[in-house]
């Protein structure tokens, strides 16, 4: 019999779980980690992953901002654009109208 993962299986800076297999135990990296070697998951850079598929799976809008963070990334719209990163609308320009006579 196979003994169970042990503690110290997946190194704990992987950003793994240790899967009982049969007759194995493997890393599976965590969401937004890629296996780097057999057991160290390291942080996947979706901004750049998916920076040149030209619109097809653009996860950030064109009028934003793509930012990685552990694990994850965020969209933040352009300073002249409006909404949640993954939807910009260019911000209209606002001014006071002459009092009509």
């Amino acid at each position: 019999d196979k003994e169970p993962c042990r503690a110290d299986s997946c190194n704990s800076r992987s950003h793994a779980t240790c899967i009982d297999a049969p007759g194995d135990e493997y890393c599976h990296c965590h969401t937004g980690y890629y296996r780097r070697t057999q057991d160290v998951c390291e942080d996947a850079n979706e901004c750049t992953l998916f920076a040149n598929l030209k619109g097809r799976l653009r996860i950030c809008n064109e009028n934003s901002i793509c930012t990685n963070t552990p694990g994850s990334f965020t969209c933040t719209c352009k300073s002249e654009y409006s909404g949640n990163g993954t939807h910009c609308v260019p911000l209209i320009a606002t001014f006071d109208c002459p009092a009509a006579k």
